[in-house]
């Protein structure tokens, strides 16, 4: 009830109850489900799926700000993928977790 509360408030009043750190650890969970992929996982994939799991949007900024902390602590790799047509040839972003990275989640699990 209080963590409900606590959301209720942060909608209200510009507050976010969930600290960047627990942030960041979501977005490590949602890489590790897709270590197999070569190319690693797109960051509009990432944003729908931190929205989802956390239960609020969030934009595009917060990601990248996540991530870019994340690959400053050398638990993310990210590259650029020259963009397509359908995406106006803007480059998308994608990321891959580190052998450090699965370290750390292997040794919290």
């Amino acid at each position: 009830m209080l963590w409900f509360l606590q959301v209720l408030w942060g909608r209200l009043f510009g507050y976010d109850p969930i600290s960047k750190e627990q942030k960041a650890r979501f977005l490590l969970a949602i890489l590790s489900r897709h270590v197999a992929l070569t190319e690693g996982v797109n960051t509009v994939y990432l944003r729908r799926a931190l929205s989802g799991e956390l239960g609020r949007d969030f934009t595009f900024g917060e990601v990248y700000s996540l991530l870019d902390m994340l690959e400053r602590k050398g638990l993310v790799a990210s590259h650029l993928v020259a963009g397509t047509a359908e995406r106006n040839f803007l480059p998308a972003r994608y990321c891959q977790l580190t052998q450090d990275a699965l370290k750390l989640l292997q040794r919290e699990a």
